[in-house]
């Protein structure tokens, strides 16, 4: 049952450039939001179906830009520094 159903999501997404969607929105570090979730997205269709992911991921930037996001220094807004202060 879980073999057909993991067909039936690899038919229907092989038609969509997830690949590339997600690493333009892993590349835009404007919406912190969007990317929480591109990563979650990521490790789903990891989880579930890697052998259709696992290439297309590597070949349109998706691992270089987790890579990227992991190397970089946690910031965190002023106004937040502010709230913890007091």
């Amino acid at each position: 049952m879980q073999k057909e159903s993991e067909e039936l999501m690899t038919g229907r997404l092989q038609t969509v450039p997830m690949a590339s969607f997600l690493a333009a929105i892993l590349a835009s570090p404007d919406q912190a939001t969007l990317v929480t979730n591109a990563l979650q997205l990521v490790e789903l269709l990891l989880v579930k179906m890697p052998d259709a992911y696992q290439y297309f991921f590597r070949r349109e930037g998706v691992l270089h830009e987790i890579e990227r996001i992991a190397a970089d220094p946690i910031q965190i807004g002023r106004a937040s520094c502010r709230e913890r202060v007091s």
